[in-house]
Formats: structure tokens, C-alpha cells, sequence
């Protein structure tokens, strides 16, 4: 059912989009913001008022695309400014630094926050790296025992 649905889905929005582009600025030529509104309009009617985890993949999925676009935005773009050396280090460390910050957020979030995790994620990462710190409780209802972890 969902195949069917996203296919319906993905089929619409470009005509649903066009239509709103035209009708935004009948006569003259589309404007940046022309497209915005459209595209906001499109995926509200289209992937926004129906969650459905295939369209929470692909709207995830467009949003890392987005996330790239933006830094080869951010070179191109400039009118050959470098301002504060942003330029140069996209170009040679786009890749590590992504890799690094995706990865340096993830675990401070599954340390730290891992009930904001997507369950598959924090499963995964629970068979991987153990229970988070967060979730761990020292109890030591008898001073001469010894101390027992458990989750909270």
C-alpha cells in the first residue's frame, strides 16, 4: 500500500508545484521564493499531512541532499569571497568534517539524549556500543554489598 501511495505521491507533486508556481506570479518569470512556496505548499499537501515511514525516509533522505547542496552552495556561489577560510575547507574537508560531526552528534546524543534517537538507530547502536552512560543507575541499597548497575 505504501509503494502505491508514494509512487501517487511522487507523480503529483511535480505537477502540484509547477501549477503553484504559475499561479504565484502569472505572466512573469519564477523568483527563488516563487519556487520556496510552491515547494512548501507541494510537500505539505503531497508528503506532510499523511506520515507514512516511507515518506519520513524520503523526506530525510532529501534533507541530507539539501544539507550537501547548501556547502556546494557555499563554494560556488561566493563570487570568489573566502570569507574566514570557509571556502578552502569545504573544498579539502568537507567530507572528514561531515563524517566527524555526524558522528560526534550521534554519540552525544545517544550518551547523553537517547530517548531522541529513532529506535532503530539507538537499537543498533545499543547492540554496538552497549547501553548509553544515561541509562545506567548505581543503587547501593546495603553498604556492605556490593555495588549492582542497573537500567533505569
Amino acid at each position: 500500500m505504501h509503494g502505491r501511495t508514494s509512487a501517487l505521491a511522487t507523480q503529483q507533486t511535480p505537477s502540484l508545484v509547477r501549477s503553484s508556481i504559475l499561479l504565484s506570479a502569472p505572466g512573469s518569470p519564477a523568483l527563488s521564493h516563487h519556487a520556496f512556496l510552491a515547494g512548501t505548499l507541494g510537500g505539505y499537501l503531497v508528503w506532510g499531512r499523511e506520515y507514512s515511514s516511507l515518506h519520513y525516509q524520503i523526506v530525510l533522505y532529501l534533507a541530507s541532499r539539501i544539507l550537501v547542496g547548501c556547502a556546494k552552495l557555499c563554494l560556488i556561489e561566493t563570487n570568489n569571497k573566502d570569507h574566514f577560510g570557509i571556502k578552502n575547507v569545504l573544498r579539502n574537508y568537507g567530507y572528514p568534517l561531515s563524517a566527524s560531526l555526524v558522528w560526534g552528534i550521534v554519540m552525544v546524543l545517544f550518551e547523553s539524549y537517547p530517548h531522541v534517537l529513532h529506535p532503530s538507530l539507538k537499537r543498533s547502536m545499543d547492540d554496538i556500543y552497549g547501553p548509553p552512560a544515561v541509562e545506567m543507575k548505581t543503587i547501593d541499597p546495603h553498604p556492605e554489598s556490593a555495588k549492582r548497575i542497573v537500567s533505569v
